[in-house]
């Protein structure tokens, strides 16, 4: 089966706003999910961060259903700052999914992450490199995310 989203690339809200810490952060207190996500990759290095990609399509709780997830990191795995431990509960856990992701032609391959309990149309996108960097992305650029 293969499905395509397409959404419009943009910076974390929080940033700067004393809101709940980026990928960055949190990867650095769970280094088992960096470990686990280069071991179901293959790659030999993970770009710091992720893409957030706010989705356009309607319906996106029914397309990741039909999707067969890569991973499901347990809720109680993950730690996050005292602050906002809550988040991983809140959220239920995480997905991982295989896909690529298209812009102005050029393709890469990614990981997508979607919370058990998501926000409605925000994915996360992990790459070995650094996706705006190496495809030229800004935010406000609409991209293609391919699932086969």
């Amino acid at each position: 089966m293969s499905v395509v989203l397409q959404g419009v690339v943009s910076s974390r809200s929080s940033r700067g706003s004393g809101g709940p810490p980026g990928e960055t952060e949190v990867m650095r207190l769970n280094p088992q999910r960096e470990q686990k996500l280069l071991e179901i990759t293959g790659w030999s290095r993970l770009a710091p961060g992720t893409l957030n990609v706010e989705c356009s399509e309607t319906g996106l709780a029914d397309v990741f259903a039909r999707l067969k997830p890569l991973w499901h990191e347990p809720w109680e795995s993950v730690t996050y700052p005292r602050k906002y431990r809550r988040i991983p509960q809140k959220r239920g856990g995480y997905l991982y999914y295989g896909a690529a992701l298209v812009f102005a032609g050029q393709e890469a391959p990614i990981v997508v992450r979607r919370a058990v309990n998501p926000l409605k149309k925000r994915i996360e996108v992990y790459a070995e490199t650094n996706l705006k960097e190496a495809l030229g992305i800004a935010d406000d650029d609409v991209v293609s995310i391919s699932f086969e």
